[in-house]
């Protein structure tokens, strides 16, 4: 729980159903399961295309009934981490290590590597991604939140989890399937996107 604060165990997405989630989750991993490409898409610009192929699709759903499991709490959210990513993030919700977004962050993204920032805040995340080395620039995760009760708060924990968004992160996957292993792990929230699974719309705006 990093980050958590009392108004977050008051409101918000620690207040969701979680057995909901976790039934959404379990069909969403059958859905998911075996996915060679997504495709991500918004109106601000966003066009990213991830490699997924042989890659796990992972659940967070707040549920924990068998010894040694653990999860995220607020919780809901399903994520990968993808073999190859090309294409244009335009961050608009919020990134890890700035908070909410008042003006769009684009990372231009080139085999799986962001290449480039700009605008709100892109000057801090370069330092930040910087004082890693460039495995830093690794994009370590995709992510679909799932949590109807999770608001856009600008703390990451639960900004992440907002039901019909999408996130992308930077750094290190190394504990969920992923091939890289560094002191850095930034996600940055997408609104508002269309996720295309296997050329099949997601409709992601469901989970909201």
């Amino acid at each position: 729980m990093p980050g958590i604060n009392l108004t977050m165990m008051q409101e918000g997405g620690l207040n969701a159903n979680y057995e909901d989630i976790g039934k959404l989750a379990d069909e969403l991993l059958e859905t998911l399961k075996g996915s060679k490409e997504v495709r991500i898409i918004t109106e601000k610009g966003t066009d990213l295309v991830l490699d997924v192929e042989g890659c796990e699709w992972m659940a967070d759903t707040g549920m924990c009934h068998e010894k040694g499991t653990t999860s995220n709490l607020p919780a809901g959210e399903m994520y990968i981490a993808p073999k190859n990513v090309n294409g244009r993030a335009v961050i608009d919700g919020s990134m890890g290590g700035i908070g909410l977004l008042d003006k769009p962050l684009i990372v231009e993204i080139k085999n799986r590597s962001a290449v480039s920032f700009e605008g709100e805040g892109a000057e801090k995340l370069e330092a930040m991604v910087e004082s890693v080395g460039n495995d830093g620039r690794n994009i370590a995760e995709l992510g679909i939140g799932i949590n109807p009760a999770a608001r856009l708060i600008g703390v990451i924990l639960e900004d992440e989890k907002v039901g019909g968004t999408i996130h992308i992160a930077l750094g290190d996957n190394s504990t969920f399937g992923g091939d890289v292993k560094v002191d850095l792990h930034l996600d940055g929230i997408i609104t508002g996107p269309t996720a295309l699974v296997d050329g099949i719309d997601l409709n992601v705006k469901r989970f909201a």
